[in-house]
């Protein structure tokens, strides 16, 4: 079964990250995207391992730079 994949930008934020806690409960793929200026790697660290979780480091202003 193919997973549903979504993007949650300001995920490591208070509400981004409560969001994706559901997200991933209810079996979505989620990529955050957050540049980690306001947002707290606390705040989806217990995601990190979790191959439905991806989190990438970025400004959402600057995506052209990105890797």
């Amino acid at each position: 079964m193919k997973l549903r994949t979504t993007l949650v930008t300001g995920g490591a934020r208070f509400i981004g990250s409560h969001l994706v806690d559901r997200l991933v409960f209810d079996g979505w793929y989620v990529r955050i995207l957050d540049n980690f200026i306001s947002g707290e790697m606390e705040n989806v660290a217990h995601h990190l391992g979790n191959n439905c979780v991806e989190v990438l480091n970025e400004d959402l202003k600057n995506l052209q730079d990105a890797k």
